[in-house]
């Protein structure tokens, strides 16, 4: 297993990952993305009503808690921190389970489903 390749692989995914993100928010009318961010915000909506869209846009990707995407941070903060090789490799046969994919609602038309495949594919090949 090539860590250097996987530490790349996993930051890819997360610009790749987050670029589609905000491309997807900033289609949507300013109404969705307030309900997105009251939903996600609760406590501190007040202080986020008043950002400009493209704050709140950027307040929503960096806030983002879908599962696949904390799975990816989750997997490159081990690296980052030079976790034991077992855990990283666990977590990685995890990822490119289909079962789990199918278990955390990634559905195989979202919009994130290429980029999620192609990471486990490059994880499994390294």
């Amino acid at each position: 297993m090539n860590v250097e390749s996987i530490r790349i692989n996993l930051n890819n995914f997360l610009i790749d990952f987050d670029n589609l993100t905000k491309n997807s928010l900033s289609q949507r009318p300013l109404w969705q993305l307030e309900e997105a961010i009251k939903s996600s915000s609760q406590n501190d909506y007040d202080n986020i009503k008043n950002l400009s869209v493209n704050e709140k846009i950027l307040w929503l990707v960096v806030n983002n808690q879908h599962p696949f995407r904390q799975l990816v941070a989750k997997l490159k903060n081990k690296i980052d921190n030079n976790s034991e090789l077992y855990e990283l490799v666990k977590t990685v046969n995890d990822m490119s389970n289909g079962k789990f994919l199918d278990s955390i609602g990634v559905p195989d038309n979202s919009i994130y489903s290429e980029i999620i495949i192609n990471l486990c594919d490059d994880l499994y090949k390294d």
